[in-house]
């Protein structure tokens, strides 16, 4: 690799000769990652919705429950 030297010990990590910065160059690693971090959104994101489902749930079993006892006591 061109203009950059390998870090001792770790097989992804590389420096970069002009500006000394440490480069990871595991894009499958990264591939995972990122995967990883999709799936834990997507799951975050069902969770919000069946949480904002299950609240509407209540307030619509809460106003037909007020519905029949309106109904009971005329």
């Amino acid at each position: 690799m061109k203009g950059y030297k390998k870090v001792e010990g770790h097989s992804h990590l590389y420096r970069d000769n002009e500006t000394g910065a440490i480069v990871n160059m595991d894009t499958q690693g990264f591939r995972n990652y990122k995967r990883k971090k999709l799936r834990e959104k997507v799951s975050k994101d069902e969770l919000t919705t069946l949480k904002e489902q299950l609240d509407e749930s209540k307030k619509q079993i809460e106003e037909l429950k007020d519905l029949i006892n309106q109904m009971i006591n005329r």
